[in-house]
């Protein structure tokens, strides 16, 4: 038995008639009646009784009408879902990203690309802003969260910027500056400095801000772990120049975390090789980034300053 025959079956019935089953199936009509022959024959039992009128369901038909709808829909449901299966997003994401971002909505923009896109596997590479903008240059990642360094991107880059990062200084609460609303950068001049390693792009926006302060960047205790930034600064080893929302600063106790003047921000971003074109799984993560349940992501993205 051939679904094909059910399906003229069916359409018989609903509309009444042989000749406009045909039409509607647009076969001729005695494709029609021999389909339907086979399937009484098949079957053992008149299907329809015919008149001058038109046809209507012996017993065996209308015993046979429900089944045939429910194995027509059927079959057209596995069909609509594997239709469904070839259009659906499938392959990896390599989404690489600084030290930080988990305490921000990443979490969740993943979360909900991965509800949206089942059979999208994400995987995430941590490391530095400058390995990983290598790593999305050379095709080894798809895209990564970094943070922006002063220089052009390497060409063929393209970034979307999330938000702007703010440099503090943290010092002790017991300490002279603790009373003051800002701290100068020329104060910092021969103080103790504790902060980012040259391999970061923050330490290279400090570096560019005090020289165009007209000071020297002078680095006592160089380290990516912000975290041991305020462990340091709570021994009164010195200051700090650290991202401000990072978790260690918001929860560090005995701290106090004051703005430069004038200020020193740099720009967290999303990046990715516009060549060749983004394949379709990254076309549809970074549309995500503009999507509205996600609006809090380009402002809340915080913490590392790698």
């Amino acid at each position: 038995m051939e679904l094909r025959t059910l399906c003229f079956f069916v359409a018989v019935v609903e509309e009444e008639s042989f000749t406009r089953a045909a039409a509607r199936l647009q076969v001729a009509q005695s494709a029609v009646s021999h389909r339907i022959g086979l399937l009484e024959h098949e079957l053992g039992e008149r299907l329809f009784e015919r008149n001058s009128h038109g046809v209507r369901l012996t017993e065996a038909g209308r015993v046979l009408l429900p089944l045939a709808n429910n194995a027509v829909a059927s079959v057209q449901a596995l069909k609509s879902e594997f239709e469904s299966r070839q259009a659906r997003l499938t392959g990896p994401l390599l989404l690489g990203a600084v030290e930080g971002v988990e305490y921000a909505p990443l979490p969740a923009l993943i979360g909900a690309f991965r509800y949206a896109h089942p059979s999208v596997t994400v995987r995430l590479i941590g490391g530095q802003s400058s390995a990983l903008i290598d790593l999305v240059s050379q095709g080894t990642l798809d895209t990564a969260v970094v943070a922006l360094p002063p220089k052009p991107l390497p060409p063929g880059l393209q970034s979307t910027a999330l938000r702007e990062e703010e440099i503090v200084a943290v010092v002790p609460v017991d300490s002279s500056f603790a009373s003051r609303k800002s701290i100068p950068l020329d104060i910092l001049v021969g103080k103790p400095l504790i902060t980012y390693g040259p391999d970061s792009s923050a330490r290279s926006w400090i570096e560019r801000a005090f020289r165009n302060s007209g000071a020297d960047l002078v680095v006592s205790y160089a380290t990516n772990d912000v975290a041991l930034h305020t462990a340091l600064v709570g021994s009164g080893v010195g200051i700090s120049l650290s991202a401000r929302d990072h978790c260690a600063l918001t929860h560090g106790q005995g701290l106090s975390v004051l703005p430069l003047q004038p200020p020193v921000n740099y720009p967290k971003a999303i990046v990715w090789r516009n060549a060749p074109a983004p394949s379709p799984v990254l076309t549809a993560f970074l549309e995500f980034l503009n999507q509205d349940v996600l609006h809090g992501f380009a402002s809340d993205t915080a913490g590392s300053g790698q």
